[in-house]
């Protein structure tokens, strides 16, 4: 109780003429983290002390969600990124702060038990893919979007499951959580320009597949044609499983220059900020 009179107490300090007096209280207002956020909230909508004490209060909601965000994210890092669609997640709040998290795990779920019940007994891993792919591709209509394939849309997960389609990597990810589920070892292959995902069995490569293209299965040939094309060596790093620090890593820098070619240059610094800690 004491917190929350102290909250909503700084909060009528905000408009502060004296400058240094709005540091001191936005600063004590941002150690209370999201705690703070609902009280803020409320003195925006009910608290009518003009334009600037509701950009200010703005401001610190958002600088208290991109702490959290940042936070969450060196958290995963540091725990060695186990759960990828975590650090999907915490990326996808950056761009939605009140993102429905559970939602959106159930709603993989909910895509990957339609896909399942399509599946049949004694199936082999490469039907199981077919199966994937003409549930993913052909019942729930997901599909890489060429049209605004630099949208940051294009790398945020919501949005992809929203709008069903996105860039080759946010669709690969998509694959991976759905195939997960399934009980299949879909890994992800760092391709340069163009991230895929490989089948796995007894920790050996089966199948190359593009989720991009509807899942169509690529052999270790059309991979070596596509590097030489590129100009580029035929390297495990190109070819080989990658990590999931390594996906979250590709999802940010691909957010950093869809922001850059936007030029929106806030969006485009705090993305910048949450790959700096993978340095």
């Amino acid at each position: 109780m004491k917190g929350n009179q102290e909250i909503e107490a700084l909060i009528n300090l905000v408009d502060d003429e004296d400058e240094s007096i709005y540091f001191q209280v936005k600063e004590k207002l941002l150690s209370y983290g999201t705690d703070a956020v609902p009280y803020l909230e409320k003195a925006w909508e009910t608290l009518r002390f003009g334009e600037d004490f509701q950009n200010r209060i703005e401001l610190i909601i958002h600088e208290i969600q991109f702490k959290d965000v940042r936070e969450g994210l060196k958290q995963w890092i540091e725990s060695g990124g186990k759960d990828l669609l975590k650090g999907v997640l915490l990326i996808n709040k950056h761009q939605y702060p009140d993102l429905d998290v559970m939602n959106i795990r159930a709603q993989i779920l909910d895509i990957a038990a339609i896909i399942k019940s399509s599946f049949t007994e004694n199936m082999s891993d490469l039907q199981k893919v077919s199966t994937i792919n003409k549930g993913l591709y052909g019942h729930f209509g997901f599909r890489g979007d060429n049209d605004t394939y630099y949208s940051p849309k294009n790398s945020i997960l919501s949005d992809v499951l929203e709008r069903k389609k996105g860039n080759p990597l946010l669709l690969s990810i998509l694959y991976i959580e759905v195939a997960r589920i399934l009980e299949l070892n879909v890994v992800g292959i760092n391709l340069p320009r163009h991230f895929v995902v490989a089948l796995k069995k007894d920790e050996q490569i089966s199948y190359y597949l593009s989720p991009f293209n509807r899942g169509t299965v690529l052999t270790l040939e059309d991979l070596h044609t596509y590097l030489k094309k590129l100009n580029l060596p035929i390297e495990n790093q190109f070819l080989g499983e990658c990590s999931n620090l390594d996906i979250i890593k590709r999802v940010l820098l691909n957010l950093i220059n869809s922001y850059m070619k936007e030029k929106n240059k806030e969006k485009q610094e705090e993305v910048s900020s949450l790959y700096e800690l993978f340095t």
